[in-house]
């Protein structure tokens, strides 16, 4: 009696062939040729997409199939990272007005203590932001 709920390995091996000729790795995933998918390849073969996605994880590692690049995904993308980096400037910019802020604090602050301890060193507490300045 044939288990139906497992690839043969006879059509593991077709799916394996097949996913050679129509997936390409990269470091950052991998990609199918354009308009190849888990469905098409087990359509292709005849049998079903949930094998195929299994063997296409377990042969080419456990990661997603990224869809092709186009324009409009392009776009996207990068209007998702300056939105993103707008939000990374805006907060940059109120932590490096916070630290001016306690930066000059600590100043006045190292002034007091020259003046009621003449004993009292400075430089054992020299701002991280003179570096930067």
């Amino acid at each position: 009696m044939t288990d139906h709920s497992k690839a043969s390995y006879r059509e593991l091996i077709a799916i394996n062939d097949l996913l050679r000729q129509v997936l390409h790795t990269k470091e950052e995933g991998a990609a199918y040729e354009q308009g190849w998918s888990d469905e098409k390849v087990a359509a292709q073969i005849g049998c079903k997409t949930n094998w195929v996605s299994n063997a296409r994880r377990k042969l080419f590692g456990n990661f997603p199939v990224k869809k092709p690049e186009t324009p409009t995904t392009l776009r996207s993308e990068i209007e998702a990272i300056k939105d993103y980096l707008t939000t990374l400037r805006e907060a940059l910019v109120k932590q490096v007005e916070r630290y001016k802020i306690l930066d000059d604090r600590m100043a006045r602050l190292e002034g007091k203590m020259q003046i009621a301890f003449p004993n009292y060193d400075p430089k054992d507490s020299v701002s991280p932001l003179a570096v930067v300045k």
